[in-house]
């Protein structure tokens, strides 16, 4: 697991003058957590990643380093596993890959939108699917 003082470490050193609206969120005394570290192979996280790079632009929610995420995935073989973790502000949910010895390989932090509403399952990225589960 890799922790917060890492992770502003690596967004200090991408180009990307977007970073800076996050960098100060991860202070160790900031509200900026951990939530949860899963495994999953390269591949799956492209996928993944993917999607949410549709959806995030269908509905015009802010994101950083996502196609910067995916373009480093798709260097990475297939079936190697990789830890992905969520980090949480109050205002970001970020997304970060990393090696199992901990190196990070990307990240990705999309603005946090609470509509109260429920993901549906399988949803496609829509909002007319969005709404049509959430009448």
């Amino acid at each position: 697991m890799i922790h917060l003082t890492e992770l502003k470490n690596f967004l200090l050193n991408q180009p990307e003058e977007e970073w800076q609206a996050i960098i100060p969120k991860l202070d160790e005394n900031s509200s900026a957590s951990i939530n949860f570290t899963r495994k999953a192979s390269a591949s799956s996280l492209k996928n993944e990643f993917r999607i949410k790079q549709i959806s995030t632009a269908k509905a015009k929610i802010r994101a950083i380093g996502l196609d910067n995420l995916v373009s480093s995935l798709e260097k990475i073989p297939e079936k190697t596993v990789l830890d992905l973790q969520e980090v949480k502000t109050p205002a970001w949910v970020g997304f970060c890959a990393s090696s199992e010895t901990k190196e990070i390989v990307g990240c990705a932090f999309v603005r946090n939108v609470k509509s109260g509403k429920k993901t549906p399952p399988n949803w496609d990225g829509t909002i007319e699917e969005l709404n049509k589960f959430n009448p």
